[in-house]
């Protein structure tokens, strides 16, 4: 019998993991995070054996070289625990660092954040959890903010940011998009060709011969070729809030088209460069040309992967599609490793459709209730107050770094005032010292806000909940996965029954305090067609 690889690192060592995200923070981040990951280290007795740096790298994904070479790391037995100053240092979306964090439990090592008191333990998974969803609302609160300024421009017709389209500059006076004659000669050549019924491999044969070169400057391909053909902007229609992007749980973004009420649209709010006839047979022609190519098959998203085990071996249940023998159609399960492994366990699979159903049905109804609403708000208080703890000494450290580099621009600028030393010998030294100071002096704004422990009550854990069971009406898939992360502790395959542990505590029925919610369900019920609406 094959046993599942065991961590073999001692239980005292330990890695640190430190990002910044441009090169302005190096000096100043990357050593804020590595004093406060020592004197953890060294108040709980571990021995850290490695550190991984990713330079100038966002948080948002996970195209990080020494994040991946820590993951490879994590299943060679040499560490046990993943240290970080705060986890949005290890990733900032919270379906990536759940994704992560998974792997990394797979390897027998544990993720702590240090500043932050959250380690693997259920109450740090839970907490996690809630407050990942809480920043990602107050985050879109705040976004909400800034977009007010970019609607109020998109109104007047102007750029509201990034690069404009090839084909068009933007005025730097009057922020309003002119034609880049040279460019717009593609974009012509481009509509004219594909409403002549020419195909994407000539057209960039034409182009890439021709000299002509996106935006960036690179060659064209097939995708910058589509995102020309659909641009509503070359009949002259400025658009603007008819797309949004967000991101998976691995930090990939996924666009899709905002409800037509909330788009801008001004005919005429942008210079034409192709005319409506054109354009209108380029749609025809592309609308044909989908019609006849092969489905879009999209992987499966198994929303309890690394939730579940096995009741009766105690191996992991993982994912699977196969053909029905029957129809020859395809369905997703849950089977038991260990039975596909050959023991000698009497647990079947059971149907990803109905197992996934049930407990986002207990999920909505037992959890996101009126029930839980006391527990989380305490837990979230509690929560809240120990990182404004932990804010109030991350602004004092910033203050204090503050002070020391405008201390240094002061000894420079003496220097050359009070004797012969050129301005030139000092340029590099002084502009990399008001860089500094300029990130220390936005990180010390940013703290001075935020240090202030934020006070939840009832009626914005309600608030919150509410929003949660939306995503569970709207079958959300990504979102409902991360709410699974967030609440869902285990779930646990019986030969004749499942059984669903939540991270959230209720009265205990014989009136003996709070116990971790726990939900019990025949296999039968929920093999045969459990469906519970919500």
């Amino acid at each position: 019998m094959r046993k599942r690889p065991v961590n073999t690192a001692p239980n005292d060592a330990a890695v640190a993991y430190m990002r910044y995200s441009s090169t302005n923070q190096k000096s100043e981040s990357i050593s804020a995070q590595k004093r406060f990951i020592d004197d953890y280290a060294k108040r709980q007795g571990l021995n850290i054996v490695e550190a991984y740096i990713d330079e100038a790298k966002t948080g948002t994904n996970a195209d990080r070289e020494q994040l991946q070479q820590l993951l490879e790391d994590s299943a060679k037995g040499i560490f046990s625990k993943v240290l970080v100053h705060k986890l949005d240092r290890f990733f900032r979306d919270l379906g990536g660092l759940l994704d992560y964090q998974k792997q990394l439990r797979k390897n027998g090592v544990s993720l702590i954040s240090v500043s932050e008191n959250i380690d693997d333990s259920a109450q740090g998974q839970f907490m996690m959890g809630i407050m990942g969803s809480c920043a990602e609302f107050y985050s879109r609160n705040l976004s909400n903010e800034i977009k007010k300024g970019q609607r109020e421009a998109a109104l007047q017709g102007k750029h509201v940011g990034g690069c404009p389209p090839l084909g068009y500059d933007v005025d730097p006076l009057t922020r309003r998009y002119v034609i880049n004659e040279y460019e717009a000669r593609a974009i012509r050549a481009i509509f004219e060709q594909y409403a002549e019924g020419m195909g994407y491999n000539k057209i960039l044969d034409y182009l890439n011969s021709m000299g002509f070169r996106t935006k960036r400057g690179n060659l064209f391909a097939k995708n910058s070729l589509n995102s020309i053909l659909t641009n509503e902007k070359y009949v002259g229609l400025y658009v603007y809030n008819k797309r949004q992007d967000e991101k998976d749980c691995r930090g990939k973004r996924n666009p899709y088209i905002r409800p037509k009420e909330e788009w801008i649209q001004i005919e005429g709010g942008i210079p034409a460069i192709v005319d409506k006839d054109t354009f209108e047979t380029v749609q025809e022609r592309m609308t044909h040309n989908a019609t006849r190519g092969g489905r879009y098959k999209a992987k499966t998203l198994y929303m309890l992967s690394g939730l579940i085990r096995c009741g009766e071996c105690g191996a992991s249940f993982t994912g699977n599609t196969r053909k029905d023998g029957r129809g020859r159609s395809s369905y997703s399960s849950y089977d038991c490793q260990g039975k596909r492994n050959k023991r000698n366990c009497e647990s079947h699979c059971i149907r990803k459709d109905d197992l996934e159903n049930f407990v986002l049905a207990e999920l909505y109804d037992k959890v996101l209730s009126e029930v839980s609403i006391r527990d989380i708000t305490e837990r979230m208080n509690s929560y809240s107050e120990k990182i404004s703890e932990h804010g109030r000494d991350d602004l004092e450290l910033a203050q204090k770094e503050l002070g020391a580099i405008q201390n240094k621009i002061y000894k420079l600028l003496r220097l050359v005032v009070e004797t012969d030393v050129s301005p030139e010998t000092i340029a590099d030294e002084l502009k990399h010292l008001n860089a500094s100071k300029l990130y220390l002096e936005r990180r010390v704004g940013e703290l001075t806000v935020s240090n202030t422990a934020v006070s939840f009550t009832e009626l914005i854990t309600a608030d919150l909940l509410n929003r949660s069971r939306e995503i569970v009406r709207t079958r959300n898939l990504v979102e409902c996965r991360n709410l699974i992360y967030a609440f869902v502790d285990s779930v646990i395959v019986y030969a004749d029954r499942v059984e669903v542990l939540f991270k959230v505590n209720v009265p205990d029925d014989g009136g003996f305090g709070l116990v971790p919610l726990r939900i019990e369900q025949s296999k039968e019920a929920i093999t045969e067609g459990f469906r519970k609406v919500v």
